[in-house]
């Protein structure tokens, strides 16, 4: 009898190495560049059109403008050569806004019993923002201001070059709030080799952890990352490992699991129906920065048919 377990044994191991090269088993994630949307806006409009026309009366205002604009982006690609700009809100992670408008700047002068600033200057207000992933709210992760310029491109580049690097920033950021990841990936460990029929056989506990891009456990006790499971498989079903530390939510059909320890979550499947040799697959959640839904189809789990024999 050993034998044969043991040949029945390497039989599942070698189905289960054919589904896996079937399926195609998920590769190591690399870091993805921080993806950051720039937004800017003009405070009075017109008096600021024309200010520049009075600064720079030979060029067309847009074209000033254009230039404004193309500064900026310049400045922050100078600086922060780690990071991708995108065009798009849907595909931003981070937003760099900005605000540009005058102000009187130098000695205050009276004139006509009203004071007015020695000279213009231009005032900008800057600040970058992680928006909010996987609904978790975003933060502020700096801000600068600048206001006694008379030149508007001296500003933008004084401006954006009290960040630094906006990569170093946003890695800094991301190393103190790790939920939810960069590159996130989901790590199953199997508790037994297999489930069966048999009455003492039928349960099995599922390990689940979550690691970001540097490989690095994924858990916060205030929000925790959240995994969804199904609720029923095709042969079994899943339930929250009871006596498990770990918060969870259960819906008719999906389990939420809250990642709050580096041990990760737990759950226990259970063959409910067949008495036929199957791997049982389903489909597992998560949500990471730069992947709003991440999903992997875990490792089945192996179900040992019954064997009758007739003598």
């Amino acid at each position: 009898m050993r034998g044969r377990k043991e040949l029945f044994l390497l039989f599942l191991v070698l189905v289960w190495l054919g589904w896996l090269a079937q399926r195609g088993y998920p590769q190591e994630n690399m870091c993805s560049p921080p993806k950051v949307l720039v937004r800017g806006e003009i405070v009075d409009r017109d008096d600021f059109v024309k200010h520049l026309q009075s600064q720079y009366p030979h060029q067309p205002v847009e074209s000033v403008l254009e230039q404004i604009r193309s500064t900026v982006l310049a400045e922050l690609r100078e600086n922060s050569p780690g990071i991708e700009l995108v065009d798009e809100e849907a595909q931003a992670e981070y937003v760099f806004s900005y605000t540009l408008s005058l102000i009187a700047a130098g000695e205050d002068i009276e004139a006509g019993g009203v004071l007015e600033g020695e000279y213009v200057a231009f005032f900008m207000s800057s600040k970058l923002v992680q928006r909010d992933p996987c609904g978790i709210s975003g933060g502020v992760l700096k801000t600068a201001v600048i206001q006694d310029e008379p030149d508007v491109f001296r500003t933008i580049e004084r401006n954006i070059d009290r960040y630094g690097s906006l990569a170093g920033l946003i890695e800094e950021f991301e190393k103190t709030h790790r939920v939810p990841p960069r590159g996130p990936k989901m790590v199953f460990a199997l508790t037994r080799e297999y489930v069966s029929p048999e009455p003492d056989q039928r349960k099995m506990d599922i390990r689940v952890r979550v690691l970001n891009c540097l490989g690095e456990p994924v858990f916060d006790r205030h929000h925790g990352q959240v995994v969804i499971l199904p609720r029923r498989t095709a042969r079994g079903e899943l339930e929250p490992t009871k006596g498990f530390p770990q918060d969870f939510v259960v819906t008719e059909n999906q389990i939420w699991l809250r990642l709050t320890r580096e041990e990760g979550g737990s759950v226990t499947y259970t063959l409910q129906e067949g008495m036929d040799l199957y791997f049982d697959d389903f489909q597992v959640k998560t949500c990471g920065i730069d992947k709003v839904l991440v999903m992997e189809i875990m490792p089945p789990v192996p179900i040992a048919g019954v064997v009758m024999e007739l003598e």
